[in-house]
C-alpha cells in the first residue's frame, strides 16, 4: 500500500489542518493549534514540492513540535498574577472580621453568621453566644476565632 504512495498530496494536508483548527475553536486551549498549522504548512510545501511521504510525515511532527513549543512560550497568555491574592478565596477574606456568636462554644466549637453564611468556628476557650469574636485564622472550612473586646 505505502509503495503506491509516493507523496501525501496537499489536499489532504489541507484538511487535517482545517479540521484540527476548527476542532481547536472548540475550546481546547491551544492544543491542537500547533500541529494544525504545521498541517496547513505541509499543504503549501506539497502543493510546491513533491516530497516522498517518508519525508512528509517526519517533518509534519518536526513542525507540530515545533509550532506547538513555540505557542506555549510565546504565544499562550500568561496566567495574570492579581492584585488581591485572597480575591477567589472566601475563607482567607474573612481573616480580620468581627462578629458575634450565634452559638455558644461547646469544647471551644461554636458558630457565627457572616453575611449571608453561617459558619463553623473553633476558639480556645468556651464562650457564650453573643459574644463578640475575631477572626484569626482557617482550617479548612472552620474559622479560628478568639474573644475580642473592640466593637463590632
Amino acid at each position: 500500500m505505502f509503495e503506491q504512495l509516493q507523496s501525501i498530496p496537499s489536499w489532504l494536508w489541507l484538511s487535517l489542518g482545517l479540521v484540527l483548527l476548527v476542532v481547536e475553536m472548540l475550546g481546547l486551549g491551544g492544543f491542537l493549534l500547533g500541529t494544525g498549522v504545521a498541517a496547513l504548512c505541509m499543504a503549501v510545501l506539497s502543493w510546491f514540492s513533491s516530497l516522498h511521504w517518508t519525508v512528509e510525515v517526519p517533518l509534519f511532527a518536526t513542525l507540530s513540535v515545533l509550532f506547538s513549543y513555540i505557542y506555549i512560550k510565546h504565544m499562550k497568555p500568561n496566567a495574570l498574577e492579581s492584585e488581591d491574592p485572597k480575591l477567589n478565596n472566601r475563607m482567607a477574606r474573612l481573616i480580620g472580621k468581627q462578629t458575634a456568636l450565634t452559638k455558644a462554644t461547646e469544647h471551644g466549637v461554636g458558630k457565627v453568621q457572616i453575611q449571608d453564611a453561617f459558619w463553623t468556628v473553633k476558639c480556645e476557650q468556651d464562650l457564650a453566644a453573643g459574644t463578640k469574636v475575631k477572626v484569626l485564622a482557617y482550617e479548612g472550612s472552620t474559622l479560628i476565632v478568639e474573644a475580642c473586646d473592640e466593637s463590632l
